[in-house]
This record gives structure tokens, sequence and C-alpha cells, in this order.
């Protein structure tokens, strides 16, 4: 049992890292298009069951990329680069139970991919982003337990898509000048 849990953790850390697309050379900014001073952030699609994630991940994208590049319309013709993005999976599942086998924490797992694109259609970046996080709910009130839960899986999200937005915009702009 202890190997398949290491073996686990390491799937687990190792799968998002080599999945990535990371790569040196060349920047979105300094691309070879050119300096891209402009860009277009669609809302992102939604495949899945959970409606608004899309918004809260795209939020997360413009207002990490806004002190980079302006960020224009999406109709554009202004736009030197679009970030095409797609939320694929989304699940939310227990992994703790109290005596009464009620959930008192969960996990929040979340796929979406990540293009930038050049108005002809042009991939400058393709990034598959899968990330997780556990949290806890508060177990002193019943009758508040499920509005809890659903404000802390909000809050969880939204601090998950923030840093995955920050870490893109690091490796795709500001690492590779």
């Amino acid at each position: 049992m202890k190997v398949f849990c290491k073996l686990f953790f390491v799937c687990l850390i190792a799968v998002p890292i080599a999945s990535c697309g990371f790569r040196a050379g060349s920047s979105v900014l300094n691309s070879s298009e050119g300096v891209i001073t402009k860009m277009s952030i669609p809302v992102f699609t939604n495949k899945t069951r959970r409606p608004g994630v899309e918004t809260v991940i795209t939020e997360a994208f413009t207002y990490e990329f806004k002190n980079t590049v302006e960020i224009v319309s999406d109709d554009s013709p202004e736009a030197e680069a679009i970030m095409v993005g797609t939320v694929m999976d989304y699940d939310i599942e227990p992994t703790s139970v109290d005596a009464n086998n009620i959930a008192t924490a969960y996990r929040l797992l979340i796929s979406f991919n990540v293009k930038i694109v050049t108005p002809d259609g042009k991939v400058l970046w393709d990034d598959t982003i899968t990330d997780y996080e556990d949290f806890e709910v508060d177990r002193s009130d019943n009758s508040s337990r499920i509005i809890h839960t659903k404000d802390r899986e909000w809050e969880v999200l939204k601090k998950m898509v923030r840093d995955r937005a920050r870490i893109f915009k690091e490796f795709a702009v500001e690492n590779f000048k």
C-alpha cells in the first residue's frame, strides 16, 4: 500500500509538470511573429457540468495578462494574438467523512487547455493545465453546511486558477524574453 501511495503521489506531481507546454526560446511578447502588444481573451469554453467555472478562469487570465499586454475586445481587429481556453474537466469529491458519513473535506480537480494563437490561427502557445486542491468545510452548523461547502469550493477554485494563470503568464511571457 505504501508503494502504491508513493507511486500515486509521484504521478500526481510528475504528470502535470511533464505535460506542460513550457519551452524555452521564445515568449508570447517576443514571438516569431514579432512583439505582441494587444491580445484578446474571449470567455473560455466550458465542457463541464459546472456552470460559471469558465468565467472564473477567464477573469484570472485576463487579470494576469492585463499588465503585460493591452487586452482588446473579442472581435477587435487590433488583436495580435487571441487566448483560447477550454475547461475540460471539473470534479469535486469527498476525501474525508465524519462518524455520520458526512463529508468534512473535499478535493477539487480541474483541467483546462489554454492556447495563444495569432488571428490567422498559428499556435504560439498550447498548454493543458490540470490541478487539484484539498479543502475542509465547517462542521459546526448542519443547516448551513451545503452553503458553506459551495462557498469554500468557489474560494478554492478562484485561488487555484489565479495561481495557475500567474504561473502560465510567467512561463509564457516573462521567463523567456
